[in-house]
């Protein structure tokens, strides 16, 4: 629901975006260059866009599940935030030592993005292509975080472009 809300208050997404993309350290200047002509050719928009939505910024409350963390939200393109949290199940690694608690988490994650996905297009219709055309602009963005272990991944998807 808080794609349905605008907001031109917040900062930029577009903009937020492409400082990430201009300060990830780990992005080639021709993977840099690629991602930010796509960033420009893309779609904006005034939706009030999370900008780090998943399972662990979901508090259950006994009025219902509440978004937290709200540290990243940002006015634009509801595509681009659903985009953020598929690439977050794509690439994030699973918190867990234990190889057999790793291998739930990552069977849960991807039936969490695949319902996720399916679920959120059919309430908003948006449609694969359309979240699928900013995966790799938030994935050069993403590389500005320097998460251990995501790099190469994360790379991979840019390198679509």
């Amino acid at each position: 629901q808080m794609h349905r809300h605008t907001c031109r208050e917040l900062p930029s997404q577009r903009e937020a975006l492409a400082r990430a993309i201009d300060y990830a350290p780990a992005l080639p200047d021709h993977l840099r260059e690629r991602a930010l002509h796509r960033l420009d050719r893309l779609p904006g928009g005034a939706a009030i866009c999370h900008g780090d939505f998943h399972p662990d910024n979901i508090v259950m409350t006994a009025q219902g599940p509440v978004i937290i963390d709200w540290m990243t939200a940002t006015s634009g393109n509801p595509a681009a935030d659903v985009a953020r949290t598929m690439l977050l199940f794509r690439t994030a690694d699973a918190p867990e030592s234990n190889p057999v608690r790793a291998a739930t988490l990552e069977q849960a994650r991807h039936h969490f993005y695949a319902t996720y996905r399916r679920a959120y297009a059919e309430q908003v219709h948006l449609t694969a292509a359309e979240t699928d055309a900013w995966l790799p602009v938030v994935a050069a963005a993403r590389l500005a975080e320097q998460i251990a272990g995501e790099e190469d991944r994360l790379l991979s998807i840019v390198e679509t472009l």
